[in-house]
């Protein structure tokens, strides 16, 4: 069996009764049973990143790894922040 088959999609109209909808989309496991509305979506194609930006040092290396968090295993170094650096922190908590 190929990776596209049919699922259907239950959906609730205005007067909130179940409605399903028919859609072809890929599914790699055409048996499961899904239980609600999250669905697998194909791996799309692999894009370049520009060299301007910047990698993780995972990036470069072979298995993947993150080198420097495995190096920062087991330490107990807590950073204190700043006021500066607390108050990005909340900026950036709120940012959705």
């Amino acid at each position: 069996m190929g990776f596209l088959s049919v699922l259907f999609l239950l959906e609730k109209d205005a007067e909130g009764n179940t409605a399903t909808r028919v859609e072809a989309r890929y599914n790699p496991w055409p048996g499961y049973k899904y239980t609600g509305k999250l669905r697998v979506y194909p791996v799309t194609p692999m894009r370049l990143v520009p060299d301007t930006i910047p990698r993780p040092d995972y990036a470069e290396n072979v298995e993947g790894r993150p080198i420097s968090e495995l190096a920062m295993r087991g330490s107990s170094v807590v950073k204190i922040l700043n006021d500066e650096e607390m108050e990005e922190m909340r900026v950036a908590c709120k940012v959705k």
